[in-house]
């Protein structure tokens, strides 16, 4: 049974506001992203960029909440919390094997220390204390919208329409779409197939986690709790780039 199953039938008018509410959550994140780290990745002003487009993101979940009168998410449900933990951990200790192994030396990756800094710069987190600061609101408050928008708001309104597997496949390529455009802008347009295409993947593999706890537990603290921890790992490579 999906996490939001629909209590009573909708108005067709309404069912349509949801459907188009739906496709606009799956691709405007990746708009966005294409706006802040392609379009407009060297204009002074793209902190802003990013935090306005980031405010528009936010208002989509409150429209279907407050407008289109989508079941409020639940944070807690009955169990869930060691599978969120035990995926985290897992996932985290990934993420800081690789950036030790000899693949982090992979040529392809050259050019992600400039880049990464020419973003910190834009955003004005280019010092230690401002980047710890940045990495914590990134690794718990950013991962919890995540989960919010990802997996209550796109992942439950494609379980209301779609199979579970398949909802759960879309919603996991939707998420991970996005992060196409930063980690192809990170590794300067080059490599795409041998690089940012596996990264990618790797992205929506965590994202079907993800969703999968969701589904599983119709609640959001065990995906967060993963999400958190494997947002940790990378935070903390992106510290030891710069300043480990």
């Amino acid at each position: 049974m999906s996490p939001r199953a629909p209590t009573a039938a909708a108005s067709p008018a309404r069912e349509r506001l949801r459907l188009t509410l739906l496709v606009l959550a799956l691709v405007y994140p990746t708009f966005a992203a294409w706006l802040y780290f392609v379009a407009f990745a060297q204009h002074p002003q793209m902190r802003w960029l990013y935090l306005a487009a980031k405010g528009v993101q936010a208002l989509l979940p409150l429209l279907a909440w407050r407008a289109l009168g989508v079941e409020a998410p639940r944070f807690l449900g009955r169990g869930g919390t060691v599978a969120g933990l035990a995926t985290g951990v897992a996932m985290g200790a990934a993420v800081l094997a690789v950036s030790v192994s000899p693949l982090a030396r992979w040529s392809a990756f050259a050019p992600v220390a400039a880049q990464v800094w020419e973003r910190l710069e834009a955003l004005g987190a280019a010092t230690p204390a401002r980047y710890l600061v940045m990495a914590a609101l990134l690794s718990v408050a950013h991962s919890l919208f995540e989960e919010v928008y990802w997996r209550w708001l796109a992942l439950g309104e494609l379980s209301r329409r779609l199979p579970r597997g398949v909802a759960l496949a879309l919603g996991s390529l939707a998420f991970a779409s996005h992060h196409w455009i930063v980690i192809d802008s990170f590794l300067a347009g080059e490599h795409r197939w041998t690089a940012t295409l596996p990264l990618t993947l790797a992205v929506a593999a965590a994202g079907a986690v993800w969703g999968w706890l969701y589904q599983r537990r119709g609640a959001l603290l065990p995906a967060w709790l993963s999400h958190l921890l494997a947002d940790v790992a990378v935070m903390t490579v992106g510290y030891r780039l710069f300043w480990g």
